[in-house]
């Protein structure tokens, strides 16, 4: 059974959003909540709806890109591990710290997702606030309709910021465990992925882009951004609910706001704030980068990041990545 998942595309990739049993968890919940949430998360008017073709148009160009060795799949962290365990073995020397495996592999697990989570939460609120990352993270907020597919509508440099974004912060926190506990530092996985991210992907991470307004209680939204919570977020008032999974980031920054009994408006931005057509391959992918003329140390970078080789093939720790994350990392893209 395992050997035919690789030609499920992400369907069968435990490291994408829309892996198989997370659509079909997804699904269920829908279900639960009744034939209406059903039927919107199924209506051929989303579906059909020329934003949802964008969606794939942009899936299919990353895709291209990372054939042609353009895009990279992943970033690898094991250089950066590597620098870590050397630099504080010469610093502090070689520990010698006894932990029960169970204590460390739990330990590491929790620390690397709540890692994650922040660092997403982090680069996150640049893309919003940073001009000329906020041309490139537009794209995914001109989706007038949300499909599990709007999770890798990203422009493709968004992508390779998450994709470093996870590296970096994988190669620190993975580097720190293996100097503390030496080769005793193992995450606990589902399928290869992280268990926490596996968990809560399976428990309805493809409905925070939906139209099925799922809102957790008031006490648990403090903690846990909910899917409704996250449609507020692609709604035309954006600078709330930046969080990927945790709430507590939105809470202490003071950008949290809890999901009400329905939506407050369409989701989307309004013409006058985009700076390419909203349905348009062509303008997503130049009309970010118009911005980007006049500054051309930032320009130079984003070359460089596109044309970084995609030589290395690993998986996205957190069962996400585009995007995101594709694992894409995009994350969450949010």
């Amino acid at each position: 059974m395992t050997e035919l998942l690789p030609w499920l595309g992400p369907l069968g990739d435990p490291a994408q959003r829309v892996f198989g049993p997370f659509l079909l968890g997804g699904a269920l919940l829908a279900a639960f909540l009744g034939r209406s949430a059903l039927r919107s998360l199924f209506s051929p008017a989303t579906w059909l709806h020329p934003s949802s073709v964008l969606d794939l148009q942009l899936m299919a160009v990353k895709l291209l890109a990372r054939i042609a060795g353009l895009l990279p799949a992943a970033i690898p962290a094991l250089a950066l591990v590597v620098a870590v365990v050397q630099g504080l073995d010469a610093v502090f020397g070689v520990p010698s710290i006894a932990a029960p495996p169970w204590a460390v592999t739990g330990a590491y697990t929790l620390v690397l997702f709540v890692a994650w989570d922040a660092s997403r939460y982090l680069l996150h609120r640049l893309l919003h606030a940073v001009p000329a990352l906020w041309s490139l993270h537009q794209v995914h907020h001109s989706a007038q309709v949300l499909t599990p597919l709007t999770y890798y509508r990203t422009h493709p440099l968004e992508t390779v910021l998450y994709l470093a974004r996870g590296a970096l912060v994988t190669g620190l926190v993975t580097g720190l465990f293996a100097w503390g506990f030496r080769c005793a530092a193992q995450p606990l996985t589902l399928l290869g992925v992280n268990a926490v991210g596996f968990g809560l992907n399976l428990l309805g991470g493809n409905l925070r882009h939906s139209h099925v307004w799922l809102r957790y209680p008031r006490w648990m939204e403090r903690w846990l951004i909910s899917p409704a919570q996250h449609q507020l977020h692609h709604g035309r008032r954006c600078q709330r609910n930046y969080g990927a999974w945790l709430a507590i980031w939105d809470r202490w920054a003071g950008s949290l706001e809890h999901a009400g009994e329905a939506p407050d408006g369409p989701c989307g931005l309004d013409a006058s704030e985009l700076n390419h057509a909203p349905d348009d391959l062509l303008g997503a992918l130049l009309g970010p980068l118009r911005g980007w003329f006049g500054r051309p140390a930032v320009a130079a970078l984003g070359l460089a990041l596109l044309l970084v080789p995609a030589t290395a093939r690993g998986g996205d720790v957190e069962g996400e990545g585009e995007g995101e994350g594709e694992d894409e990392d995009e994350g969450d893209v949010e």
